[in-house]
């Protein structure tokens, strides 16, 4: 089973501490506890792989804006916890395209398959999300906020719009794993052709980054 850093969301103490424990019985790491907006994106810049998120914390629909936040900003996948499965809001959760839902109260083998479930339907309903293997860690990636690799001894930089994610391996393996329009511009760099901003004689720039482009390689970008 892969292993995921997951953020949760959660305004009731004891169903928090327990969804912990489950997690990190199952080898997963729980990143951080929260049930508010402003803490819920302290944390998602921290970028978990995955987020428990309850629909109502505190007496509010806390769920959904964070969701929203999820949506436009950090293309995490998520699942909904809820006690209420009533149509209404069931109809309103799945205008924000939740991975999946865990209806409480819940049970271990409860988790390990709505975990399972989600992180395949975020990978199945965006086809732009990728896995990376780092040893027994799993990266969940969305394509559209990477700018490039870069080779660094044996191991691979990942270099996104908001950090830098580094991982054991070659660039040609890991390269196989990102869509064709990552394409290479030098023996030890991978750039998302959809980032490029301007193509000189020997660089390649995306906003003020500026990315080394040999001759061996120019030809794939004329």
């Amino acid at each position: 089973m892969k292993k995921y850093k997951i953020l949760i969301a959660e305004d009731d103490a004891l169903i928090s501490e327990v969804l912990k424990e489950y997690l990190e019985e199952m080898g997963h790491t729980v990143c951080g506890i929260v049930s508010d907006v402003f803490s819920a994106e302290k944390h998602l810049n921290r970028h978990p792989d995955f987020v428990f998120l309850d629909i109502r914390m505190h007496g509010k629909d806390t769920g959904f804006e964070i969701a929203k936040i999820i949506q436009t900003k950090y293309h995490v996948p998520f699942l909904f916890l809820t006690s209420f499965s009533d149509m209404k809001t069931v109809t309103k959760a799945q205008e924000y395209n939740p991975a999946a839902y865990l209806v409480k109260p819940f049970r271990k083998e409860n988790i390990f398959a709505a975990l399972e479930i989600a992180v395949n339907n975020s990978q199945k309903s965006n086809p732009d999300i990728i896995k990376i293997k780092d040893g027994k860690k799993t990266y969940l990636l969305n394509t559209n906020d990477i700018f490039y690799l870069q080779a660094n001894g044996n191991y691979i930089d990942i270099f996104t719009s908001q950090k830098k994610i580094t991982i054991k391996s070659s660039l040609e393996k890991c390269s196989k794993s990102f869509p064709d329009f990552f394409i290479k511009s030098h023996r030890a760099y991978y750039v998302n052709s959809k980032k490029i901003t301007e193509i000189t004689a020997t660089f390649i720039k995306i906003n003020n980054i500026s990315i080394p482009l040999s001759r061996t390689f120019k030809k794939n970008f004329a």
